[in-house]
């Protein structure tokens, strides 16, 4: 019933036929028997109380259809699935106009239908089979074909699934310990607490991965699965079914398929766990150098991982620990460049703040102003050049992180998507027709509330942040 649309409900379906059956033997009547005018009204009457009831079905189911969205949203957001609570409100909220798509040539001519489909497909391919050379991919894995039976295969996935959820949750309290600790450190030395320091500099590094779980390759998985004690069977199944994804396009009502060679599947259930096993793996590779600077500690101290979000801090107060710091966060760059990932500088950003002089020079070796701002400019140790923006605030897991009022900064960002939920959903809020006022109110607090809330404890808001929330 749920994947019905309100006029294919069986209430609705029954009202449209009555409707149109009434509708029928009105214009029989008038067609048939012109003269007798009783019998035309009485049609046209009958005609008129089916469409009235039809319209008053459409209201109940269309009212039904919404009291079970809205429990849905409650339901999702007591057991704070987000992902299923921005999915029902995608379902509630007002459709936006679909984009036709419409490919074109380098010179910008139109092409027909089958030259588009022969575009997209070259690009997926580069996307999704860019290992076909066979020096870059190795031998060509054979398909496993294994018979596992119900009794089985339940309690291999339940485990998989409960170590999935464990590193969730872990990451997030790491993500929440993040956001308390490494901020407020260097705005506390900037007040000159816990004591005073003429010199200091703080820097954070957000990475953003371009098509992340896209580019991820399938030789890394084998490593990672292996390394961290995955039993050689579940191993073998993981990566035949992985191997044996096809995608097929459709374009024009023209298809084309192509053949998976890396990538893991976004909305698979366990693709966020084989790609925190692969960052895993990452770290692994790089503890496995031996580099004095780059240490398990540190690595635990000053890097948070969630998901396809990767987040580094340092706290110097010296031009050695500023140079340590570059050797540092461009040796983890470099391993991810070395594993196939694509960083992308543009929408990457660093946050940077210091007191004192001993940065000057520093700077003028690094500092770097173009006519988008300025970038920071890092060399790492294999010769890499990154250019990275510098920011004031950024964007990291949904919250505005900064070195100048930080709590206020992620406030300011919540209060903006709260106000784009209740935009989205102000036919909805605002209607007496469907919901009463009730209900209206428990959609608001399923959906807008929880988008203003979101990550704000996490930020340590003051008092005058948490009024203005009360405000709203």
């Amino acid at each position: 019933q749920n994947r019905l649309a309100i006029w294919q409900t069986p209430t609705m379906q029954q009202g449209i036929k009555a409707m149109w059956q009434a509708y029928r033997s009105w214009k029989q009547a008038k067609q048939q028997t012109p003269e007798d005018v009783l019998r035309i009204s009485r049609y046209f009457h009958q005609y008129k109380d089916a469409h009235k009831d039809f319209k008053k079905a459409g209201k109940a189911a269309k009212k039904a259809w919404f009291h079970s969205r809205l429990a849905d949203l409650q339901h999702a957001a007591n057991i704070g699935d987000s992902r299923a609570l921005y999915a029902g409100l995608r379902t509630v909220a007002p459709k936006k106009s679909s984009v036709k798509v419409q490919l074109r040539d380098p010179q910008g001519q139109l092409q027909d239908p089958s030259t588009q489909l022969a575009q997209l497909t070259t690009h997926y391919k580069t996307l999704y089979a860019a290992d076909a050379d066979p020096t870059t991919a190795g031998p060509q894995r054979q398909a496993i074909s294994i018979d596992v039976s119900e009794d089985h295969g339940r309690p291999r996935i339940s485990e998989t699934l409960h170590m999935g959820t464990a590193m969730g949750s872990d990451s997030g309290a790491m993500v929440q310990r993040k956001c308390s600790f490494a901020t407020p450190t260097v705005v506390d030395r900037h007040a000159q607490l816990p004591q005073q320091l003429a010199h200091f500099a703080g820097i954070q590094l957000s990475l953003d991965l371009s098509s992340a779980f896209d580019l991820l390759d399938w030789r890394l998985l084998d490593r990672a699965l292996t390394s961290s004690g995955v039993p050689l069977e579940l191993k073998n199944q993981i990566l035949s079914w992985y191997s044996e994804i096809t995608y097929v396009i459709t374009h024009l009502g023209l298809t084309a398929k192509v053949q998976a060679q890396q990538r893991l599947r976004q909305g698979c259930k366990l693709a966020p766990l084989l790609w925190i096993l692969s960052l895993a793996q990452i770290y692994r590779d790089l503890q496995a150098k031996e580099d004095p600077l780059l240490t398990q500690d540190w690595m635990c101290d000053n890097s948070t991982i969630y998901a396809d979000d990767i987040h580094l801090k340092e706290t110097m107060t010296s031009v050695q620990g500023l140079d340590r710091m570059v050797h540092r966060f461009c040796t983890i760059l470099d391993e991810l460049r070395a594993n196939g990932m694509v960083i992308n500088l543009a929408k990457s950003a660093i946050l940077l703040r210091h007191r004192g002089s001993f940065i000057k020079g520093w700077l003028r070796r690094h500092l770097i102003t173009t006519k988008d701002g300025n970038v920071l400019r890092l060399r790492s140790p294999e010769g890499h050049l990154y250019e990275i923006p510098i920011r004031e605030q950024h964007t990291y897991l949904g919250i505005k992180i900064s070195y100048h009022a930080p709590s206020r900064c992620a406030v300011t960002s919540r209060l903006q998507a709260a106000n784009q939920a209740w935009q989205r959903l102000r036919g909805v809020l605002c209607s007496t027709r469907h919901l009463a006022l009730s209900e209206r109110l428990q959609l608001w607090r399923t959906t807008v509330l929880p988008t203003l809330l979101y990550g704000i404890a996490a930020t340590g808001p003051d008092e005058k942040d948490v009024l203005t929330r009360c405000n709203i």
